[in-house]
């Protein structure tokens, strides 16, 4: 999976390069996005109730929380250019720096968001995951496997209304804890879902 999404960012950054990349409609947008101001992260057992996900679970919320008091206990806005390019097959997104103001980063020019062309609005994607390989002992064990485990994805969906796009950053991060029976005994999933707005960049 990680190959794939490699391999699709880097044909998008190679068709840019190439001067009027054949049908290709570049937009660019000045946005401003704006952080959660509380995060709810939940934790999940395969078998029972979580254990050691719930206090990490707890963790997370508790450091965030940490970090919005210690920059006043109010969210900044964050400025920052998102870059569109839609061909008759798909639509590309990205933006020119993170665009995370506390915990950590994401959204960034190598992560590149991709997703179908629509008229009045955009919705694209950044996926990874990685497979947990653990077909031989899940079938000693007589369980399911975990098979391909899924780290985070984060969405763009925005509304379009001339020049002006109204919408959100959705990014779910999951964390797996393995007990000693399997890579996915326990997951952490803590979502969060960033206001962005923003106005085309007339060239």
């Amino acid at each position: 999976m990680r190959g794939a999404w490699a391999h699709a960012t880097l044909a998008t950054l190679a068709c840019l390069a190439v001067a009027g990349c054949d049908g290709a409609a570049a937009r660019r947008y000045a946005v401003t996005v704006v952080e959660p101001e509380k995060l709810d992260c939940k934790a999940k057992a395969r078998v029972g109730e979580p254990t050691q996900g719930k206090q990490i679970a707890d963790q997370i919320e508790g450091a965030w929380k940490e970090a919005l008091n210690a920059i006043g206990g109010t969210q900044k806005p964050v400025g920052r250019i998102l870059q569109l390019t839609e061909t008759d097959d798909d639509v590309t997104g990205w933006f020119d720096a993170p665009i995370s103001s506390s915990v950590d980063s994401f959204g960034t020019s190598e992560q590149v968001m991709l997703g179908d062309p629509h008229d009045d609005y955009v919705e694209v994607t950044f996926r990874q995951a990685h497979d947990a390989n653990d077909e031989e002992a899940a079938a000693a064990l007589g369980i399911e496997p975990c098979g391909e485990l899924e780290d985070f994805v984060f969405t763009l969906s925005v509304t379009v209304d001339g020049p002006e796009i109204e919408g959100r950053v959705r990014r779910i991060v999951r964390q797996y804890i393995p007990l000693g029976i399997s890579p996915c005994d326990e997951v952490v999933t803590c979502p969060r879902s960033l206001a962005l707005t923003g106005v085309e960049i007339e060239e």
